[in-house]
């Protein structure tokens, strides 16, 4: 379990890190593309909710499936601070990890 749950951390860890880097770099550029015009609102909604909540939208956009995907690239668009969200996002990912380890413990014992 040790193992897997290390894999996911890195995982975790390597892709919102991605994302955030890609927003970071990219997002002046996917603001003025056709994706970002067509989409326009709900980007500056999120980039709204993040200057308005900052960490703990990061830490709770960890466990929403439909924001985890998304959210470190807006994160990474709206400029927030790197090294902020570097200790936030690890932090959440600590925290998802364990709580995986968790369900997937508790359903081995009720299966087995």
């Amino acid at each position: 379990m040790e193992t897997i749950a290390a894999l996911a951390f890195i995982g975790a860890a390597v892709g919102d890190h991605f994302g955030y880097y890609t927003g970071y770099l990219l997002g002046p550029r996917l603001m003025d593309s056709t994706v970002g015009r067509r989409y326009r609102d709900q980007l500056l909604r999120a980039e709204a909710m993040v200057r308005r909540f900052g960490g703990m939208a990061i830490f709770i956009g960890r466990f929403i499936p439909a924001l985890r995907s998304i959210l470190p690239a807006v994160v990474g668009v709206s400029a927030y601070p790197r090294l902020r969200y570097s200790i936030i996002d690890g932090l959440a990912c600590a925290t998802w990890v364990v709580a995986l380890a968790f369900l997937v413990m508790g359903i081995d014992v009720l299966v087995l």
